[in-house]
């Protein structure tokens, strides 16, 4: 997100100066800047800039190819954006069940940190941190990760930007080094399980693994990882939205991966925020899915921690 606003501040501020230069040139009669030049600037989300240079600078503005060609643009940047938010901003609510899971109970305590939720319970040394879904509500997972914790295992529960972990795929980093556990280990569901391993990948490349292994919720490695050692848990439901797609991709797997097929089990259920389109029909609980994928994740850490 950084990365856009900082992009969008300098286009426009480019926009700005490339019109106060141009009229700059033509009060001094000298070789300007092409029009060409000056409305293209504005094409890759430029026109603020651009109309502003116009009215600031008292340039292009009794010129029908500016006055009409600009405003346009800025008009449809605005819609383009505003349906980019709106987008960004609507997504799978967590239901009851997972709402009065952010509470914590008397073994696991609940709290609020710079990247997203610790599930603090008994366990002292292992720590879990997951990448929700795209477009899914983060407390949406606090069932599993409540789960998880109060059989030994911390869980960070990350809160993602506009609930996309693609915008903060490295967020593992700054969570490693604010807590103190001996075993880290990193997860995700669906999209969120594809960025985890692509942050995975590029830190391997930088500066060594810091994780024991990677656990995946109906998903799948980002890059091929069939030459490494590195533990790897995949599970997935028989009636996810797309069990063939989990199962095509299984070859980027590392060679070292445990595979848990739950029986009855879709994509969604992993979550508790409801059934987005094509998500497959579950002939389980959320409960029981949740339980089983419980039982192969502290199975896992226990087997890559000793």
């Amino acid at each position: 997100m950084t990365f856009i606003l900082i992009y969008l501040i300098l286009i426009n501020l480019l926009s700005f100066g490339l019109y106060g230069i141009d009229k700059h040139r033509a009060v001094k009669k000298e070789w300007r800047i092409k029009e060409s030049l000056l409305i293209l600037v504005a094409v890759p989300f430029g026109s603020l800039g651009a109309l502003l240079g116009m009215h600031f600078f008292h340039h292009k503005t009794h010129k029908k190819k500016f006055t009409i060609t600009i405003p346009l643009l800025l008009a449809i940047h605005l819609l383009v954006s505003g349906g980019i938010a709106v987008f960004l901003n609507t997504s799978y609510k967590a239901d009851a069940a997972a709402l009065n899971a952010m509470n914590g109970n008397d073994k696991v305590n609940v709290s609020h940190i710079s990247k997203g939720y610790l599930f603090d319970g008994p366990g002292t040394e292992n720590a879990l941190i997951f990448y929700p879904g795209a477009a899914v509500e983060t407390g949406a997972y606090a069932p599993l990760m409540l789960s998880i914790a109060e059989n030994g295992v911390d869980c960070v529960l990350v809160d993602m930007p506009f609930h996309f972990a693609i915008f903060n795929g490295s967020a593992a980093n700054d969570i490693r080094k604010s807590l103190d556990y001996k075993n880290w280990f990193i997860s995700g569901h669906s999209l969120g399980g594809v960025v985890a391993s692509a942050h995975v990948s590029k830190i391997t490349e930088t500066a060594g693994n810091p994780y024991k292994g990677e656990i995946f919720f109906a998903s799948y490695p980002f890059k091929d990882f069939s030459d490494s050692s590195f533990p790897m848990l995949s599970i997935y439901g028989t009636n996810d939205m797309n069990p063939a797609k989990i199962k095509e991709n299984s070859g980027k797997l590392s060679k070292n991966t445990d595979t848990i097929v739950i029986e009855g089990g879709n994509h969604a259920q992993f979550g508790n925020y409801g059934i987005q389109k094509k998500d497959g029909t579950a002939t389980i609980s959320a409960k029981e899915q949740q339980s089983q994928a419980v039982k192969a994740v502290i199975s896992f850490i226990s087997k890559n921690t000793k």
